[in-house]
């Protein structure tokens, strides 16, 4: 995970291009690589703008990822960031399993608060047989938190290794 709220940036910014990709070339896969900025950013900053970036967050997923109500993602975002931000101080910044352990919560806790919300204000639901609750609170949990693992945690370490032995050998 960064270090530097410059790193975060960049991050979020590149979060933000993969979520629109993967949106409109993947309609139904319910990946998004903005969590893992978002939990980045659990360490990194203060509760205040944690929540604002959450907020910002869930009103960009409510526009392109078409949810029934302007505002249900982010509302959704909100009620869990203060959670996820408690839950921090328990998990290592620098350990391999953080990012992908609390990307699994918050893609747990949103599935849980998604089909709640939508119980309670009698939105469309999701079917909710076995194989539909088994694909919504294990398999989309694990594969959001296996992408934000591999492509922002795994892969940056892996190329800087890779360009620490390349400089060595140069030298």
């Amino acid at each position: 995970m960064p270090k530097q709220k410059s790193s975060l940036f960049f991050i979020s910014l590149f979060a933000l291009l993969l979520t629109l990709f993967c949106q409109f070339h993947f309609v139904n896969a319910s990946l998004f690589p903005l969590y893992a900025p978002l939990i980045m950013s659990l360490y990194l900053l203060k509760l205040e703008t944690v929540l604002f970036l959450f907020l910002f967050a869930g009103l960009f997923l409510d526009m392109i990822a078409m949810s029934p109500i302007l505002g249900f993602y982010g509302g959704l975002f909100l009620l869990i960031a203060p959670c996820l931000f408690s839950i921090r101080t328990y998990f290592f910044q620098d350990s391999f399993s953080t990012l992908f352990v609390l990307t699994f919560l918050f893609s747990l806790l949103f599935t849980i608060g998604k089909i709640l919300c939508r119980f309670f204000f009698a939105l469309p639901q999701e079917s909710l047989f076995l194989s539909s609750a088994l694909y919504n609170f294990l398999l989309i949990p694990i594969y959001n938190g296996s992408f934000a693992m591999i492509l922002f945690y795994a892969l940056p370490k892996g190329f800087r290794r890779y360009m620490k032995q390349r400089s060595e050998v140069t030298e």
